[in-house]
């Protein structure tokens, strides 16, 4: 349930625009808000069937958006790129402060031996 509920919130984020207003308020109020079926209802002034069948609405619309545009998978592909590279970067950092030490280490003995 909680995968749903994560993956809805990304989805409302890159697709929400897409939703009517109240299905915008729906969605926001159950997924963002953790309010209830009949929570919900009694806010609006509206029927808890009436509430569930919007925001089911609502989600399939966002998952169907996903389906067609694939927003969500392409951030996520680029988002394990990034971590990817991030972490080249600092195997590469490392390997030069390697180098960098050795280096001095050398330079150092050299001077040692140059004073003596």
């Amino acid at each position: 349930m909680l995968d749903k509920v994560i993956r809805i919130g990304k989805l409302f984020d890159l697709y929400g625009p897409l939703l009517t207003d109240k299905q915008r308020s729906l969605v926001e109020l159950y997924y963002h808000q953790d309010l209830s079926l009949a929570e919900i209802a009694e806010l609006e002034g509206v029927s808890r069937q009436a509430v569930y069948d919007t925001i089911k609405r609502a989600a399939s619309y966002l998952e169907d958006m996903e389906d067609k545009l694939g927003l969500m998978k392409e951030l996520e592909s680029m988002d394990k790129r990034l971590r990817e590279i991030a972490q080249s970067l600092l195997e590469i950092e490392n390997m030069v402060a390697d180098d960098i030490k050795s280096e001095l280490t050398k330079v150092t003995l050299m001077v040692k031996q140059l004073r003596q």
